[in-house]
């Protein structure tokens, strides 16, 4: 079941972007400080588009992730650190029955 909604959300993907192209083929310059090159405004929108979302995926990844990824360190750490470390128990001298 995955894999076909993967499938669908790629084919329309390559479908929502195949619609930009061709929907937007007016050529502008895209200046920025240190280059400048001519490109469609479907193929600016679509690189915004990418832009936007990796910039978000890693804001999220700094932000999020990594924060619960030391968390869960810690805590693996210091569950190590416990299992590793015997803990005395109030029964040693009694003769077991």
């Amino acid at each position: 079941m995955y894999h076909w909604f993967v499938l669908i959300a790629v084919v329309l993907a390559v479908l929502f972007g195949l619609a930009i192209g061709v929907l937007n083929p007016t050529e502008i310059d895209f200046n920025l400080v240190v280059a400048q090159w001519t490109t469609s405004t479907g193929m600016l929108f679509t690189l915004t588009l990418v832009g936007g979302l990796l910039a978000g995926a890693l804001l999220v990844w700094v932000t999020r992730v990594l924060p619960l990824q030391y968390k869960l360190r810690k805590s693996k750490r210091a569950a190590i650190s416990e299992t590793a470390e015997p803990r005395p128990s109030g029964n040693h001298n009694k003769p077991q029955s």
